[in-house]
């Protein structure tokens, strides 16, 4: 089954990468499936404040974020619902280690509505998002974690480097144009 992010890979393929992982491990340990959507979402407003050139808060934090986010009115509704979401309830999974495979599925659709979101609003404006199917339990998946923890890694600090690289090369005319659209 192809993986319901395959579309962020033109513009974001570490991005993309990480919530395939993320799908894989969703019966096998939906602890890691939950804790990787967060740091998935963590990354998207990473990225949204190199496109948006906004300067981090002082007190750096997830949720200094996504208020500054707010405050901007960069994100609101729906989407800013999602956000919060996506972090409490990856919080529940880094400090409680939540491992609920419903959670985890909650949480890998609603990552779907925000990749989807992100891509038209960062990506391609006339992108149509497609529809959000479940990924199939194979029982026969066996995935080496401690392989994949290191990947994951390798992934992170791959898009940190995105991301810095990006903060150089922002300009104020594709801000505001976002922020009208």
């Amino acid at each position: 089954m192809q993986s319901n992010f395959s579309f962020l890979k033109t513009n974001w393929s570490n991005l993309a990468e990480i919530a395939e992982l993320a799908e894989e491990n969703l019966y096998q340990d939906p602890n890691t499936t939950i804790v990787k959507l967060r740091m998935f979402t963590e990354q998207i407003v990473d990225y949204i404040y190199a496109y948006d050139d906004l300067e981090e808060p002082e007190e750096n934090s997830f949720f200094n974020k996504l208020k500054l986010l707010e405050r901007e009115e960069l994100i609101q509704g729906e989407i800013e619902d999602i956000f919060h979401t996506l972090r409490i309830e990856g919080n529940k999974g880094v400090h409680e280690s939540l491992d609920s495979t419903e959670t985890a599925k909650t949480m890998l659709s609603l990552s779907h509505k925000l990749a989807n979101w992100f891509m038209q609003l960062y990506g391609d404006w006339n992108y149509e998002a497609g529809e959000f199917k479940l990924p199939e339990k194979n029982d026969e998946q066996k995935t080496d974690l401690t392989a994949l923890e290191k990947k994951y890694d390798s992934l992170i600090e791959e898009l940190q480097q995105e991301i810095d690289d990006l903060k150089k090369s922002q300009n104020s005319q594709e801000i505001e144009s976002r922020k009208e659209k």
